[in-house]
């Protein structure tokens, strides 16, 4: 019996081609494992690789918001201390002013209340000394040392000198009451214009608009006002002076020739009221002499 192999045998081709497609497909599944596996590895190698990138930029991202909320912090403390500052400067300037102004109004009282001092102790000190003096009419004593007859004319002027002396007493008086009352109000004048300045530094800025529209109404309704009434005045004034000038050349003589007139008997008028206070004037003048004389 002849031995035939199996290759040689009919039907046989077809299991060697199965056979060699059955190894091909297993070469093909092999690559296709080795390249899932490298993909896999690449894959798992990239998304580690990003996942320490992320990482390290979410490391970054803390540590940076974590110097800008001390830097924050920082600049908040100071900002703090600066406005204390600020409170403690406004504060000590507000105390300085009240000092300053109290300060000011005892000084200003002092000073009054010296001049109102010395004025009492001069109108004082300058009593009137006639009673120290020897009086005319009274009887000489009988043993007694006669004294010189005082001299009229330095009395008359000691006398002027007092009352002179005193009226400057009393205007020097008046002077420190009117000056303090003047203090006073000017004291409540500032204190109302600085009211009136917080106020308005106080309000908001609709009201400051609402204020400056009233204001700039007020002021056009003044302007129209003040421009009728000129206008008033004008037409008055022309109707007035077309009513008075003359028509015709005869009625300005006679109006002319009036006036002439009338200015000659105001100078008359004048004249004898000249002559009138003259005529007082020496009257007074003589009767003073008189009275002098039988003083004297």
């Amino acid at each position: 019996m002849v031995f035939i192999p199996d290759i040689l045998k009919p039907g046989e081709e077809t299991k060697i081609n199965y056979t060699v497609s059955a190894h091909a497909e297993r070469d093909e599944e092999m690559l296709l494992q080795e390249v899932l596996r490298i993909s896999k590895e690449e894959h798992e190698a990239h998304k580690k690789a990003n996942s320490k990138e992320i990482n390290e930029d979410l490391e970054k991202a803390i540590a940076n918001s974590k110097e800008e909320e001390v830097r924050l912090k920082t600049e908040q403390r100071k900002e703090e201390d600066l406005l204390n500052q600020a409170l403690l400067l406004s504060k000590q300037d507000v105390v300085d002013k009240r000092v300053h102004n109290a300060q000011s109004k005892s000084t200003s009282d002092q000073s009054v209340k010296k001049l109102v001092s010395g004025t009492s102790d001069l109108s004082l000190k300058e009593v009137d000394l006639s009673h120290l003096l020897p009086n005319r009419n009274q009887a000489p004593v009988p043993g007694a040392v006669q004294r010189p007859a005082p001299n009229h004319r330095l009395l008359r002027r000691r006398h002027h000198l007092s009352d002179s002396r005193s009226s400057s007493s009393v205007s020097g008086a008046e002077a420190a009451a009117n000056w303090l009352s003047s203090a006073k109000s000017e004291s409540v004048a500032s204190s109302q214009v600085s009211a009136r300045a917080a106020a308005l530094a106080s309000s908001s800025p609709a009201e400051l608009q609402k204020r400056e529209l009233y204001l700039k109404q007020q002021r056009d309704k003044l302007l129209a006002l003040k421009k009728r009434e000129r206008e008033k005045n004008l037409s008055t004034f022309t109707e007035e002076e077309a009513k008075s000038r003359p028509k015709s050349a005869r009625a300005a003589r006679q109006a002319t020739s009036g006036l002439d007139g009338s200015s000659g008997g105001m100078a008359a008028k004048s004249k004898e009221e000249q002559e009138k206070t003259l005529a007082m004037r020496k009257a007074l003048a003589e009767r003073l002499k008189q009275e002098v004389i039988n003083k004297s």
